[in-house]
């Protein structure tokens, strides 16, 4: 896979050179509706919204599913054209600009991470530390896969991480059986988690623990008529991104 999309990226900037024809975007393999479905026949928002707005600007994009660290490789090997991550992502990347700062109006999500415990637990965060805990117990704490972006700050709170929930449902369900002190999650995959019955006394703490904006990564060096369609996609990216329709189908 990654092969043949050697070539279609890094070029140096000129003008006349035409995009390539196939984009490819990595995306994660973590199932994590609403946001990514891993479905062709049934795509989640982002996987929605990364073709729709690329078939808008001339862009056939092919979307390809591994877990985070391979879609990094991939990137930096220039095997795929863009994938789904956080700014500053610790390796050369480009982003949406404006007026020299970052254009969060040209994300492709925005991502509230919340925390989840047990009812007759008495954990609390006040937005820096956490409280509820008298015996400074450390904390083992849940989450599906692939929290790679927050992982720093999660070691500087001096928790215990178990990353190893396929999704966040699977997070949920080890809170409730008691394997974890606490779950933090992506909110909408949450709220979705917690239609289960069977996690009814699962609370939600009030005050979240982070917001991330992620955005469609590309390579910087672009020639210019690529930097350009690419422009028009995160253009159409934040024109599309919060459309009722979107969310409809």
């Amino acid at each position: 896979m990654g092969l043949l999309a050697v070539g279609l990226v890094g070029r140096s900037a000129q003008a006349g050179v035409a995009p390539p024809a196939i984009w490819r975007v990595c995306v994660t393999d973590v199932v994590a509706p609403p946001y990514l479905n891993g479905d062709p026949t049934h795509p989640g928002l982002i996987e929605r919204l990364v073709a729709d707005a690329g078939r808008q600007v001339g862009f056939s994009v092919l979307l390809v599913h591994f877990p985070v660290r391979r879609c990094k490789s991939m990137f930096v090997a220039h095997e795929i054209d863009s994938m789904i991550g956080p700014a500053g992502m610790g390796y050369e990347s480009r982003v949406p600009m404006k007026g020299g700062a970052v254009d969060v109006s040209r994300r492709i999500a925005r991502i509230n991470l919340i925390w989840v415990r047990r009812a007759e637990t008495p954990y609390d965060w006040d937005g820096r530390r956490f409280t509820g805990n008298p015996l400074g117990h450390p904390l083992v704490i849940g989450t599906r896969a692939s929290f790679f972006p927050v992982q720093d700050r999660l070691d500087a709170l001096g928790v215990t991480v178990d990353g190893a929930a396929l999704n966040t449902h699977q997070a949920l369900a080890k809170l409730a059986a008691k394997r974890v002190d606490l779950v933090l999650g992506v909110q909408e995959e949450i709220e979705f988690g917690l239609r289960d019955p069977a996690l009814v006394e699962l609370v939600v703490l009030p005050r979240a623990f982070q917001t991330l904006d992620y955005f469609a990564l590309v390579h910087p060096g672009l020639d210019v008529a690529t930097q350009a369609k690419v422009e028009a996609w995160w253009t159409a990216i934040a024109r599309m991104r919060d459309q009722p329709e979107l969310r409809d189908r």
